[in-house]
């Protein structure tokens, strides 16, 4: 599966809220207007359109915390079950982005059991439970 990662900046705001506002995303992560600012204007933080044939299918931002990185994999609902997020999470765990993290790190609520299997059988091990929010790492060494 061929997935393009384009990088989004401020121009696409109607792109990022095309795939926020989407219910199968804004079930579990909720935007505001200063969230596109922090995807897309903060140093620290990348966001990825994903595109299959040209097509906008999800989103992938990416905060950088020293050597790692948190995650965050939003899929289209009329996308999903085509193993895109399995691509996506292939993608970086073969560092096909070449970015500089040596541990991906991604938070999960709790009730989201389709996300929460699909990293654990993408290999991610379960760390911690805070706030309904199970946390999974991925290390690269």
């Amino acid at each position: 599966m061929k997935i393009e990662y384009i990088l989004f900046d401020h121009s696409n705001t109607i792109d990022i809220l095309k795939i926020h506002t989407d219910k199968s995303v804004d079930k579990y992560i909720n935007i505001s207007h200063d969230y596109i600012k922090y995807v897309t204007r903060s140093d620290n933080v990348k966001y990825y359109g994903l595109y299959m044939n040209d097509i906008l299918v999800g989103g992938l931002q990416i905060d950088f915390v020293d050597k790692q990185i948190n995650i965050a994999i939003m899929i289209i609902q009329n996308f999903q079950k085509r193993g895109i997020a399995t691509a996506v999470l292939k993608d970086l765990k073969d560092n096909a982005l070449c970015l500089p993290y040596k541990k991906i790190s991604a938070s999960i609520e709790s009730k989201n059991k389709v996300s929460i299997s699909l990293f654990e059988h993408s290999g991610f091990n379960f760390v911690d439970s805070k706030d309904n929010l199970n946390i999974y790492e991925y290390n690269l060494d």
